[in-house]
């Protein structure tokens, strides 16, 4: 397949610019040759003056180290000219443990490093196809932002900022994904109780709603399957003894069939990725999840799931009924217009979202939005 990128042919000007301080023997036509002694002037130099050339777009620097070659010297020269840059950098450092230092520097400041040329290459290329097919698509899709949506979920998260909270509340979450189209099981917060379990229709789930309780299975801040009033009564008692002063909250026990994860996860490069797979307490363990990068149509969603480590749910499976593919797209699709619309929230997902295959509408029972 055809790359879409090119070679930049090099200014002659630049070429004599190289000249002046490159050794005879090396290449100034591209790629560059700065010859197995370089040091560190020599690369500063050469990424100073090919900086100023409208007409590259990314640069490759490519380091195959000697004995005397300064490997963590050279990897800040190209953070250095990074930083000063719009152009894309990658590099590829080929030495093993002799450039694992210099590698982790160059990832920590936003420079991913391949191990060969050619897969820099399509990397960039990929790169290049997805910034043209993203801009073309947002000009259809920005349309679709919606302000007025935008404005009330942000009030919303100034609201709880103002509070000193770092997450919002499962009643301020469900509201946001409301906006989205997300349907979340429904909450009553124990003060709202008076004392009296009565009016509760059994069974429950009772869980610490807190910004200081985030994982709240491995912290014991779930109890499943409540199925009384004296159940409830002694549960609420131990939890506002083991977590004094939180919030808790009530919700139906919803039936499980199977559990889906959702989040947003932030790209330096690619900006908010959705991100989505099996869920529930075994997400780390089989960690079968797959990305989508906004914007996308509701079509290309639909193709990325079916193409997904989860794409067997939505087909028909030894005589199982697929899950509702329609339904799961609009979700996602929910999620990647709250990912490109507030860009206020450090972290978030649902997990889960339990979904069926069976006629009933999926429900967010678990959402974390980290302020």
């Amino acid at each position: 397949m055809g790359k879409n990128i090119e070679l930049v042919d090099i200014d002659e000007k630049i070429k004599d610019k190289l000249r002046k301080f490159l050794p005879a023997e090396s290449s100034v036509a591209n790629p560059i040759d700065l010859l197995g002694d370089a040091k560190e002037d020599r690369y500063a130099k050469t990424l100073k003056i090919i900086g100023k050339d409208a007409s590259i777009g990314a640069v490759i620097c490519v380091l195959t180290p000697q004995d005397q070659t300064p490997v963590e010297k050279i990897a800040r020269k190209i953070i250095s000219f990074k930083s000063k840059t719009e152009k894309t950098v990658v590099t590829v450092f080929i030495g093993g443990d002799r450039v694992k230092k210099a590698i982790k520097k160059l990832k920590e400041n936003g420079i991913p490093n391949y191990t060969f040329p050619d897969r820099a290459v399509i990397a960039l290329d990929n790169y290049y196809k997805w910034s043209i097919r993203k801009n073309n698509l947002s000009v259809g899709l920005e349309e679709n932002i919606n302000m007025a949506r935008k404005e009330k979920v942000e009030e919303i998260i100034k609201r709880a900022k103002g509070e000193g909270r770092k997450a919002l509340y499962f009643s301020e979450a469900k509201e946001v994904m409301s906006f989205y189209g997300i349907k979340s099981v429904e909450s009553m917060d124990v003060a709202q109780l008076h004392n009296s379990c009565s009016d509760v229709c059994y069974p429950v789930v009772l869980k610490v709603d807190s910004d200081k309780v985030l994982h709240k299975t491995d912290k014991k801040g779930l109890v499943l399957n409540i199925k009384n009033q004296e159940e409830l009564t002694e549960a609420i008692a131990e939890m506002k003894n083991n977590f004094p002063s939180e919030r808790l909250i009530v919700q139906p026990m919803a039936s499980r069939q199977t559990e889906i994860i959702l989040g947003i996860k932030k790209d330096p490069i690619f900006g908010p990725i959705v991100v989505y797979g099996l869920g529930g307490i075994y997400t780390e363990v089989f960690n079968m999840v797959d990305f989508l990068v906004p914007p996308a149509s509701v079509i290309e969603i639909k193709q990325n799931i079916l193409a997904s480590k989860i794409g067997f749910l939505f087909r028909e499976t030894r005589g199982q009924s697929p899950y509702n593919i329609e339904e799961f797209s609009q979700i996602i699709s929910g999620i990647s217009f709250f990912a490109r619309e507030v860009e206020t929230i450090s972290e978030f997902d649902i997990n889960p979202l339990l979904v069926y295959n069976n006629g009933q509408a999926a429900v967010a029972v678990d959402i974390k939005v980290i302020l």
